[in-house]
């Protein structure tokens, strides 16, 4: 209860939209790893537990160098947070117009799955 406290009302940051350096993936893995195995990580195992854990990293600043960029300004699209617009031409933009250069999940949005 006192993690959830910690970090509960921050918003979700997306495992799977994580940029890195090799050196610090490896890193990233054994936190994740380490946190998995310590006393009570398995009772979180279920579907989407590394979304969690990751969260967890993130919100105890337990990950150096971490810069977070939002959807609305940045060039990662996550599909199934629906905070991009899907254009006519099918390409994805972001809040501010730019054009999205990674697109996440897009098998949520079937729009873009059919094109």
């Amino acid at each position: 209860q006192g993690v959830v406290n910690q970090v509960g009302n921050n918003p979700i940051i997306c495992s799977g939209m994580s940029i890195s350096t090799v050196a610090e993936a490896k890193a990233y893995a054994r936190k994740m790893y380490d946190k998995l195995v310590s006393p009570g990580g398995q009772e979180c195992e279920r579907n989407g537990v590394d979304q969690g854990m990751h969260n967890v990293l993130v919100w105890t600043n337990e990950i150096p160098n971490l810069k977070i960029v939002t959807q609305e300004s940045g060039p990662i699209a996550n599909m199934q947070a629906e905070l991009v617009v899907v254009k006519g031409d099918k390409s994805i933009e972001n809040k501010k117009g730019d054009v999205m250069a990674i697109v996440h999940q897009y098998d949520r949005n079937l729009d873009v799955l059919r094109a």
